[in-house]
């Protein structure tokens, strides 16, 4: 199965607007091409003529300068996910700053169909890109699946109502309440218990994959509800250092900071422990003045579960957390300083 994530940025901004839809379209009744990658992470960045937000001139120019250098392209094999940074012209980051999110029980305004579907053709010519990043070892459809994606837009809503009911239905689908009737079957002090196995020497030398693994080997001695545990309060942790004051707090020590780079930057102060958890969370001044990275701390319980299930990591059910770890999922951290 393949997933298809759209993440929009602009300046200081994660508004996903109505473009998110575009990965669910793609991802519907997809065909198989391949092992070699099984999620696309999609950041279309969108440019302003001036700083749209209070303070931050000094981002806004970094970012800008940024954007010359898209688009970027970075391929993990040994996780098969394809990240893509592209400039896209479809409007102004202003203007999706501005933007309301979509939300049930209430109809779009403007012309959210018609900017989905402009969004739709640019998206095509963007993932054309991954031509020059798969090699014929990697064994992935390149042709399949940029055909796929192509015929797709003639599937696209034709209009508002279209559009809203498409919305609908993935909110039933892909946004149904999480079933946490195993979120408390362990303890916040049992979550920090374990991730003091961590491996700290490792974490800081970037070896993340021995930096996980003790705690991969703690979570597999536990019954698959205390895992899912884990994964809840992890999620939850993640959750509560995602606010605007530590990104901004957190961009200095980045070249470039992305909505990815954040969250794995985020793991990286999960796994130092709950002391330095809790001074960050207090005080995002604290924020890492080096460009740091956990990615690995995510799939954890992932792995752990397929260990102990004798099945795949992808398989792990995610929506057993009461929040996302996903930068932008704290609306209320994320408000505009007035």
């Amino acid at each position: 199965m393949i997933k298809v994530q759209i993440m929009p940025v602009a300046h200081n901004s994660f508004n996903r607007g109505c473009f998110w839809l575009a990965g669910p379209i793609i991802e519907r009744d997809a065909p198989f091409f391949g092992p070699a990658i099984k999620q696309f992470y999609v950041e279309p960045h969108f440019d302003d003529v001036e700083n749209a937000v209070i303070g931050g001139e000094d981002s806004f120019q970094i970012y800008r300068g940024n954007l010359k250098n898209l688009p970027k392209f970075r391929f993990s094999r040994a996780n098969k996910n394809l990240t893509i940074r592209y400039l896209s012209n479809v409007c102004l980051g202003k203007d999706l700053r501005e933007a309301e999110m979509m939300k049930p029980g209430t109809l779009p305004e403007n012309q959210s169909a018609h900017l989905l579907r402009v969004f739709y053709l640019e998206l095509i010519e963007a993932l054309g890109g991954i031509r020059k990043i798969i090699k014929r070892t990697d064994d992935y459809d390149v042709a399949g699946f940029l055909s796929w994606v192509s015929s797709r837009s003639d599937t696209l809503p034709a209009d508002n109502a279209a559009l809203y009911e498409f919305f609908s239905n993935q909110l039933v689908e892909k946004f149904s309440p999480p079933d946490l009737k195993d979120a408390l079957a362990m303890s916040e002090k049992e979550f920090w218990d374990i991730i003091q196995f961590v491996n700290l020497d490792a974490m800081e030398e970037e070896y993340q994959t021995d930096a996980v693994e003790p705690v991969i080997r703690q979570l597999a001695t536990l019954p698959v509800a205390t895992i899912k545990s884990f994964h809840n309060h992890l999620s939850n942790m993640l959750f509560k250092l995602d606010t605007r004051k530590h990104f901004e707090a957190a961009e200095a020590a980045f070249e470039y900071l992305s909505v990815d780079s954040f969250l794995y930057l985020r793991c990286y102060i999960v796994g130092r422990g709950r002391q330095y958890y809790e001074s960050v969370l207090q005080n995002p001044h604290k924020m890492p003045e080096n460009d740091v990275s956990f990615e690995r701390l995510i799939s954890a319980a992932s792995t752990a579960w397929a260990e102990v299930t004798d099945d795949e990591p992808m398989n792990f059910d995610r929506n057993c957390a009461e929040n996302s770890f996903e930068t932008g999922s704290n609306r209320t951290g994320w408000i505009k300083r007035q």
